[in-house]
């Protein structure tokens, strides 16, 4: 868009920015009925300190 000079590419970039976001909430409203809490795993079952940590053999 900036071929065609900064105000287009400023009127444009606030529309893809728009679809977008509509895209992203499209892709996570069409997800929610297929979503599990069994799949909610603990991300860190250790504790916090764990993370980053070499583990011990």
């Amino acid at each position: 868009m900036n071929w065609y000079g900064v105000r287009v590419s400023g009127r444009v970039q606030p529309v893809i920015a728009a679809t977008l976001a509509v895209l992203l909430l499209v892709a996570t409203l069409v997800s929610l009925p297929h979503a599990s809490a069994a799949n909610l795993t603990p991300f860190a079952p250790h504790g916090w300190a764990a993370i980053g940590r070499r583990p011990r053999c």
